[in-house]
């Protein structure tokens, strides 16, 4: 199902869930057990496939695509950088900054909802949005399931953070992560290196960690 699921990725093709697969599987073995060989030596081959079913035939990448973004409060910093980078990419790749997808939050979940909503009231609803952290997330996912809009299918959504618990309820949502536990360990090293030394760091010491882009299928952006 992995190795499917990847090769419907390249293909623009949404995931299969594991459950369902494997809960469409038992059913066929089910239902034509009658051609289940018993015999010693013997077994049952059973060669998944996918396709794609759409009314019309054609091989493209999406033509169109504008991008919003429900960024943290101005007087955070994780706020005014993760925007800083947004306003960035959408210069590096020649997209004109549109005020109207910039949605001013709070990094809370009845904001971003709200938000989240009025982008999908607009005359022309950005085809994907970027959610500036874990709970803003949520509030997006709130608002999507109030519009019945399917992540990936209708609008594409990328969050920041990983949220494992949405796997568990089949939200595939392609994310910004970082190693959490890594931004701990090196804060403790400064800390007790101070403690050890006792003196106090050199004022703007900065440490940087890397990110990555991990997609799960909610980057698909539907087609004009």
């Amino acid at each position: 199902i992995n190795r499917m699921n990847r090769s419907g990725e390249r293909l623009c093709i949404p995931h299969i869930p594991e459950e369902m697969f494997m809960k469409a599987l038992k059913t066929i073995i089910e239902v034509e057990q009658d051609w289940v060989p018993s015999e010693d030596g013997t077994s049952l081959y059973i060669r998944p496939f996918l396709l794609g079913n759409d009314e019309t035939l054609g091989v493209h990448a999406v033509h169109n695509a504008t991008f919003a973004i429900i960024t943290g409060p101005d007087d955070s910093r994780p706020g005014r950088e993760r925007l800083r980078g947004y306003c960035r990419a959408l210069e590096e790749h020649g997209i004109a900054l549109n005020p109207s997808y910039i949605c001013k939050g709070d990094f809370m979940v009845n904001c971003a909802y709200e938000h989240t909503l009025a982008l999908c009231d607009l005359p022309e609803p950005p085809t994907a949005i970027f959610a500036s952290n874990n709970m803003t997330t949520y509030g997006c996912l709130k608002a999507f399931g109030e519009r019945k809009i399917q992540p990936g299918v209708d609008m594409a959504l990328f969050g920041f953070d990983n949220i494992e618990e949405l796997g568990w309820l089949n939200y595939n949502i392609s994310a910004v992560i970082r190693d959490v536990p890594q931004m701990g360990e090196q804060a403790m090293r400064l800390l007790m290196r101070r403690f050890d030394s006792r003196e106090i760091p050199e004022k703007g010491t900065r440490i940087c960690l890397p990110t990555e882009l991990v997609l799960r299928g909610s980057e698909q952006m539907p087609s004009k």
